[in-house]
């Protein structure tokens, strides 16, 4: 158990004291109970805390904390725990004990210092006296005789070991015979003196080195050296020396590389003795002598790593088809690095870019390639077009076409064909008839081949030939049908094919992240490969580029480069230069090391061109200035590059490619096609005779009856007509037709009759027809001349518009404001001077529109009818009346939103008040009611001393109630119905009211109004129409209301007023479709207040009694028009009914404008029912 924290725990729970410096900075602990760095107080870790640093991981155990360096970090060394004691050397007699450490907590690493401090302590053990033999030591010797025999002096004795090893001194010696010399007292150096207590061993030099135990009975009074000083070779020394004896050379020559001899070239050999103070120093090893005793640093020298040599080669990653990587490494072991020597410089792994040769692709001559059908992808071919010409001889052929579509892409074949047609020689004369001599069909000689399909790589080629028509009863040639083609292959010889770079695949990521690494991309001579000795790619096909070109730490640029702004140009290396790889600078700079201008690295050397090892493309090393042989090249490295000679070192023989298929050998039905293709030398004098030729069926389809018309097959040489322009016959192209002369010219067929009239009154259109369809031109026949319509003015009744035309509209009732216009129906019917109208103007007679009209806003706001008079009581001695503008202020106009009237009431017996007024027998009105407040204007004369019930100091009456003046509220005018003077409501201070669009605040006694919402007002009422004239009911279109108001009776009269809806910022009214965005309606009606305008006997639609002229001219009119119709035929009827017409017509207009005139003269000719009618359609009323 140990003591801790005055507590006993085991050592395994001793916490590890650390001391917190400058050094420890950047440690940090995983799980350790303190903080680490900053300041330099002691800190304690725990048992098993982790302390974890850039360099340095450490743990604590037992109390101790153990710590590993990270490798490739600086590391200064630090001590382990100290060892234990070793045994004492002698059981007795005084012996040495010892205990070392190790400089491994942690290790110097990576140029770090050594441990400061003695790597070992020595004590001395076992002082007390041997008495006998022990152990391996044989019994000691006797005391050998005093050295002098007065002034002191020294005797030893000695013993032998038996059995090594032996701890303990071999030899002892004591003091003796310390009396002083009666002839020259004590010898020079030493004093008589008394022995001081304890005083007595050791008391030589030899003693205090450990050489000698020191053997003290006691220490008698005599000669001795001075206090603090020890004997030595007959002299006392307050200093001893050390002896370099064979011991001592031993454990140096332990830690040391060099010999131990090297010493005697610093005067320094065993026997030696240094004096106390002297260091003696041996390769990385220093003592210095202490008093008799060695204080030594023994310590191993680093030892700096050395590269072995590199191991073979790696086999390419690729063993073919492509760029492979192979490596090859070497080991910091010759010799490795030890006791805190620096570690090996360079790289220790390499890689180099093989080249891995093309795969081999296997040639199998006689199995057909996967190519697609030539038809697959293609629609069906089109029929067969017409011959070019309808004779043909073999120079210039007439020829026939077709084609299709590539409708399902990728499509493999042609899309057009050409076909050499099969007719006859050009020129020749065929005699036709019974009276021909017979002459059978005969083919001509065949004529040159046509040029070849291709230049190489098997082609086809073909000649025609025509025939001779037979004559008479000559019989046809046998082969008639396809004989005239005949095919064969030509240009049997390879085509050459030069080869092209396909596009470089991307740049590979960088195979460094620092120190400078390498990208790659790649290329491949596919597009096409080279074929049929066709050409080579010219160039490489892989390309590399440095980068990350950045030293990885500070420690700057290996040793021979130098540090510069663009170290990514090429060539960087000798391996740069590799056969088969270009070295491709970048555009863009990076910093970096790299060689001196000139040189190149390699091996992490900076070396000449002319020393750089070549690479060939398999990735092996060649040394430079060397040559060797490649199949039957020579190749040789100069400048880092491999220079081969370029020969085809094997004959070998190639396939040409495939011929395209030959055309079907039949044009119809099973037939074949065929291809094939020959052996071709790819190095010249190699013989390569050899075809293989391949075959496939073929199907164009079922050959269909050469000729056929109708359902009968024919022969060739049969004529038929085909239709009426058309001769046909047959040949062996199959069916031919000549147009033939069949023109046919058109003609009219005869006219219709005429069409009814266009319209049913006044003058409109009739119509007839005919065709070009007797018969109609065919086969370019003329078309018929002339017009195929006619057309002719009709007469029918006038129409009630031009019988009973509307009149102009009246000016606007009002210059400004809504008013409103008419205009009435005048109808001007006559017969002999009296009038007389069809029933379809009866229906409209005396008919009236009215409209609004609003040319602009008046002046001045339009104001709303008066309110009815406030109730009079003793609370109110006044009556108030209100009316307030009816529309916002638009256009400019100056409103007044309320005006007031105030009357005073004539009231008596008011001495009876209830609460809270209070009766006055001489009271002011105007100053206690809420409406009159600020109102001096309707107070202006009015006696101020009015008995009645007032409200109390500070209050105003209100609705009859009493009110602060701040609760004094605001009067508006609510909606009314129709004629009833409005209402005055009062609202509440503060309170809130909607008025139309608006949103209005009764403040200070006053409503503020918000019309930001209002886009649109409707403007004041116009006044009431004059009375209309009596109509019926059903004519009016009167609102339902107003029909339950009309008491049964047919006839009614009405009168109508007008409202716009006003744009808020023109004040002009709005656009019809845009009227809907006005609330309530901008028209109403009402019956005429003159209940008895519409009353008497036989009234129409004017209110006045039918005339018996009118019935007649009716009766006549009607009869007039029934005739007007049934006498289509007879024109002079028509002639009289039309005079007739006209004459009546003539005198009804003559009548009314008589008594226009005396109306404009202000004659009053006309009742007072006429007053507000049109004055022309009262005129014919009252004449009829």
């Amino acid at each position: 158990m140990l003591l801790q924290d005055e507590v006993c725990v085991a050592r395994q729970e001793c916490r590890c004291k650390y001391h917190n410096g400058s050094a420890t900075d950047g440690l940090d602990s995983r799980n350790a109970s303190w903080v680490w760095p900053g300041g330099y107080d002691w800190q304690f870790a725990n048992p098993g805390d982790i302390i974890i640093s850039d360099c340095k991981n450490c743990s604590c155990q037992g109390g101790v904390l153990q710590c590993r360096s990270v490798p490739g970090c600086h590391v200064d060394g630090g001590w382990g725990q100290w060892g234990a004691w070793t045994e004492c050397s002698v059981p007795c007699g005084g012996g040495v004990t010892f205990r070392r450490r190790l400089c491994d907590n942690p290790a110097p690493q990576a140029g770090g210092r050594g441990c400061l401090g003695a790597p070992e302590q020595k004590k001395d053990c076992n002082m007390q006296m041997c008495t006998d033999s022990v152990g391996p030591w044989l019994l000691w010797s006797q005391w050998s005789s005093c050295s002098v025999s007065c002034g002191g002096g020294q005797q030893s004795r000695s013993r032998t070991c038996t059995s090594p090893p032996c701890h303990g001194v071999s030899r002892q010696s004591k003091m003796c015979n310390t009396q002083v010399c009666l002839d020259v007292g004590c010898p020079p150096g030493k004093l008589y003196r008394e022995c001081e207590r304890g005083e007595g061993c050791p008391f030589s030099c030899a003693q205090v080195s450990g050489r000698e135990g020191c053997y003290s009975d006691s220490c008698d009074e005599g000669c001795h050296c001075p206090p603090h000083t020890y004997q030595h070779r007959g002299t006392c020394m307050p200093e001893c020396p050390c002896l370099v004896d064979g011991e001592f050379l031993a454990r140096l020559q332990s830690v040391s590389v060099t010999p131990v001899s090297s010493l005697l070239s610093n005067n320094v050999s065993e026997g030696m003795e240094l004096m106390s103070g002297d260091e003696l120093t041996h390769d990385c090893s220093t003592c210095g002598c202490e008093h008799g005793r060695w204080n030594c640093s023994l310590e191993l020298c680093p030892v700096d790593g050395g590269l072995s040599p590199w191991d073979p080669w790696s086999p390419c990653s690729l063993s073919c088809g492509g760029l492979g990587v192979k490596a090859r490494s070497r080991t910091c072991t010759e010799p490795a690095p030890a006791h805190g020597g620096r570690d090996c410089q360079g790289p220790r792994h390499e890689t180099t870019y093989c080249q891995a040769p093309d795969c081999p692709a296997t040639v199998v001559p006689t199995v057909e390639p996967t190519i697609p059908e030539e038809d697959s992808g293609f629609s069906s071919w089109s029929l067969w077009s017409s011959c070019t010409k309808t004779c043909t001889d073999f120079q210039s052929p007439a020829v026939k076409s077709r084609h299709r579509l590539c409708a399902k892409p990728p499509c493999s074949g042609s899309a057009d064909q050409e076909k050499a047609c099969n007719l006859p020689q050009c020129p020749g004369e065929v005699c036709v008839g019974a009276t021909c001599p017979p002459k059978n069909c005969s083919w001509t000689e065949w004529g040159t081949w046509g040029s070849c399909s291709r230049s190489c790589g098997v082609g086809h080629q073909q000649r025609i030939r025509t025939f001779l028509q037979p004559a008479g009863n000559g019989s046809w040639c046998e082969d008639i049908v396809g004989g005239n083609l005949e095919h064969r292959f030509c240009n049997i010889r390879p085509c050459r094919v030069d080869g092209g770079w396909s596009r470089w695949s991307p740049w590979s990521r960088c195979d460094q992240r620092c120190g400078g690494g390498r990208s790659i991309r790649t290329r491949s001579c596919s597009s096409p490969p080279p074929k049929n000795g066709g050409r080579k790619c010219v160039g490489e096909k892989n390309q590399v580029k440095p980068c990350n070109t950045k030293p990885c730490d500070d420690g700057g640029c290996p040793t021979g480069q130098e540090f510069v702004s663009c170290a990514n140009q090429c060539p960087q290396r000798c391996s740069d230069l590799q056969q088969g790889i270009e070295c491709q600078g970048s555009t863009e700079c990076q910093p970096g090391c790299r060689c001196p201008q000139g040189r190149l690295q390699q091996d992490g050397v900076c070396v000449e061109l002319w020393q750089c090892d070549c690479v060939d493309s398999l990735g092996d090393m060649w040394t430079a200035g060397s040559w060797h042989q490649v199949d039957c090249n020579n190749c040789s490295c100069s400048d880092g590059r491999l220079l081969c000679t370029n020969h085809s070192c094997l004959p070998a023989c190639a396939w040409s490619s495939w011929s395209s298929w030959a055309a079907c050998s039949t044009s119809c039905g099973r037939g074949q096609r065929t291809r094939y293709r020959s052996r071709i030398p790819e190095t010249e004098g190699t013989d390569c005779n050899f075809e293989e030729v391949q075959h496939k069926p073929c199907n164009p389809g079922p050959c269909p009856p050469l000729c056929l018309h109708g359902e009968q097959e024919l022969g060739v040489g049969d004529t038929w007509l085909q239709g009426e322009c058309q001769q046909c016959i047959c040949t062996p192209e199959g069916i031919y037709c000549q147009d033939i002369d069949c023109r046919v010219d058109g003609a009219w067929t005869p006219w219709s009759v005429w069409s009814d009239c266009s319209v049913t009154c006044s003058q409109g259109t009739r119509v007839r027809t005919r065709a070009c369809i007797n018969p109609p031109p065919r086969n370019n026949g003329s078309l018929c001349s002339g017009a195929a319509r006619e057309s002719q003015h009709c007469q029918t009744p006038p129409c009630v518009d031009d019988l009973c035309p509307w009149s102009p509209w009246s000016p606007c009732s009002r210059s400004c404001g809504a008013g409103s216009v008419s205009r009435r129906r005048a109808c001007v019917c006559q017969e002999g001077g009296d009038a007389a109208c069809p029933p379809e103007a009866e229906a409209v007679r005396n008919r009236e529109e009215t409209q609004l009209c609003y040319h602009r806003p008046c002046p001045e706001c339009p104001m709303s009818a008066w309110s009815v008079w406030s109730r009079c009581s003793c609370e109110s001695q006044r009556q108030q009346r209100y009316r307030v503008a009816l529309t916002s202020a638009t256009g400019g106009q100056q409103c007044t939103p309320v005006e007031t009237q105030s009357w005073a009431c004539g009231l008596s017996q008011c001495d009876s008040c209830e609460a809270p007024f209070v009766y006055s027998t001489c009271g002011a009105p105007c100053e206690k009611q809420c409406a009159l407040m600020g109102r001096e204007d309707l107070c202006l004369g009015v006696r101020e001393c009015t008995p009645g019930c007032y409200c109390p100091q500070g209050l105003l009456q209100q609705n009859g109630s009493c009110v602060p003046l701040q609760q004094c509220g605001c009067m508006y005018l609510g909606p009314q119905a129709s004629e009833e003077p409005p209402t005055p409501i009062i609202v509440p201070q503060g309170a809130t009211v909607t008025i139309g669009c608006s949103t209005c605040l009764c403040h200070d006694g006053t409503l503020h109004c918000d019309m930001r919402e209002c886009e649109v007002v409707l403007s004041e009422w116009s006044q009431w129409t004059p009375c209309s004239p009596c109509a019926p009911l059903a004519s009016q279109q009167l609102a339902p209301s107003l029909e339950a108001l009309v008491n049964g009776t047919n006839l009614a009269s009405v009168q109508r007023r007008f409202r716009a809806c006003l744009d808020i910022d023109s004040g002009l009214p709005v656009k019809r479709e845009e009227e809907s965005r006005c609330p309530g309606p901008l028209v109403e009606d009402r019956l005429c207040p003159d209940a008895a305008v519409c009353r008497g006997d036989a009234v129409h639609s004017g209110g006045h009694r039918t005339s018996q002229p009118y019935i007649v001219f009716f009766i006549f009119f009607y009869f007039a028009r029934v005739f007007f119709f049934l006498c289509y035929s007879t024109v002079r009827k028509c002639l009289v009914l039309l005079t007739l017409s006209s004459l009546l017509k003539q005198q009804t207009q003559e009548t009314c404008q008589s008594l226009t005139s005396r109306t404009s003269q202000k004659t009053p000719i006309l009742s007072s029912r006429c007053g507000d009618e049109t004055y022309l359609l009262c005129c014919f009323h009252k004449k009829t």
